[in-house]
């Protein structure tokens, strides 16, 4: 009886040993698990860190390399409008590189003046002398505004009847018009030929050609007329010619030659 209590007891502390063992090789496992994923979350932390170091140090260069660009395309613009101010040209027809803000001189010794071009509808070479297109300007002006111009060339405006008269009196011109309802239904309406007289005529249509287009032919109810006649008759020659009672909004252009 002693002998096998004895062994009973051996087996149980046997027992105890090997898990106590067990138990003390699942400690050390965890433990070195514990460490290994310490190790690797400050690996993965410190790998982030650095690229997102990285991803400022790159954004910086980006936003560096957008001013440089932004800043030479400023400087090219400037350089583009000093060059035009120092040899601009006779037409729209001479720079068919981009839509925009153009210096002409009509003859040798007459003043320069700014207009808008329009490069890429119709074949391009358009010299914009109204635009209209959300209602920022008012248009019923006195005969003076009306003569000498109004608003800006990058936003609503009218060119003036003074300017028009001078870029059409030496060479053929055409006249076009786009229109646009506030539905988005767009018309046009152009005609081969296009004068309007000097100050002293009253700034009569001289010439208005062939009708072509989607719009309606509005503009032969004015041929011959005086656009000086009267500020209520030249304003509602305007309206009808912009609008074409479908609403405002449009371009009121004339390229430089045929």
């Amino acid at each position: 009886m002693d002998s096998l209590n004895k062994s009973v007891n051996t087996s149980e502390e046997n027992t105890r040993n090997n898990f106590e063992e067990v138990k003390n090789q699942l400690i050390s496992r965890m433990d070195n698990l514990q460490l290994q994923l310490t190790a690797e979350t400050k690996i993965i932390q410190e790998k982030t860190q650095t690229e997102l170091q990285q991803l400022g140090e790159n954004k910086k260069t980006l936003d560096m390399l957008t001013d440089s660009i932004r800043n030479i395309s400023i400087q090219r613009k400037f350089n583009t409008q000093l060059l035009h101010m120092m040899h601009p040209v006779s037409s729209c027809r001479q720079d068919f590189n981009v839509s925009g803000k153009l210096m002409i001189q009509i003859e040798l010794n007459s003043e320069p003046f700014e207009v808008l071009c329009e490069q890429n509808k119709f074949d391009g070479g358009w010299t914009v002398i109204q635009h209209r297109f959300d209602g920022s300007i008012d248009f019923y002006r006195n005969w003076t505004e009306y003569r000498n111009g109004f608003g800006k060339l990058d936003g609503e405006f009218w060119l003036g009847l003074e300017y028009v008269h001078q870029l059409t009196k030496n060479r053929p011109h055409e006249l076009l018009v786009e229109m646009k309802d506030f539905h988005g239904n767009y018309g046009y309406a152009k005609y081969d030929e296009f004068e309007i007289g000097s100050e002293s005529e009253e700034y009569k249509l001289k010439k208005l050609g062939t009708f072509s287009g989607t719009a309606g032919d509005s503009m032969e109810y004015n041929k011959n007329q005086s656009l000086a006649r009267s500020i209520e008759t030249m304003t509602h020659i305007m309206v009808i010619v912009q609008r074409s009672n479908t609403g405002p909004g449009g371009t009121f252009a004339s390229p430089v030659p045929i």
